[in-house]
């Protein structure tokens, strides 16, 4: 590394290879989702729909993420309004936790260790999947499109 590049730990540690491995997975994942529709290829039915008949938080989510990568916010948002709204924080917190894990000590307000945070993501969870599931306008709004 030259003396010119930013370290992600500033503290001149040891640079681990998985984590290169894991962007490069994520990264050739985030291809495959843009690169081919899920309306297009089958994917696994969600167990919980299939034994219950209910939309999860998270049905829709791979659809969403497609149309996300695509810059259809409001298709994205129709699929999973949840996923959507949750990635900034999904985002930084998997930040965090890369950085704690190379580095020994995680970025300020790491949601991920707080445990308000993750109360309030199982509150509104919950609540989304309650939500979403209502036979009833605008709450019908929230389910997937089948």
């Amino acid at each position: 590394m030259s003396s010119g590049e930013k370290r992600f730990c500033n503290d001149g540690g040891m640079v681990h290879a998985w984590p290169r491995v894991l962007l490069a997975a994520a990264a050739g994942g985030l291809w495959l989702l843009w690169r081919f529709d899920p309306a297009d290829w089958h994917v696994p039915l969600c167990r919980f729909y299939a034994t219950t008949g209910l939309y999860c938080p998270g049905c829709g989510a791979i659809r969403a993420t497609h149309e996300l990568l695509h810059g259809r916010l409001w298709a994205a948002l129709h699929d999973n309004a949840l996923w959507i709204a949750a990635l900034p924080l999904a985002a930084y917190a998997a930040t965090a936790e890369l950085r704690y894990l190379l580095c020994g000590r995680t970025l300020p307000g790491n949601p991920a260790r707080n445990v308000w945070v993750l109360w309030a993501v199982a509150a509104a969870s919950v609540a989304f999947c309650v939500l979403r599931n209502l036979p009833w306008m605008p709450f019908v709004l929230l389910a997937p499109p089948r």
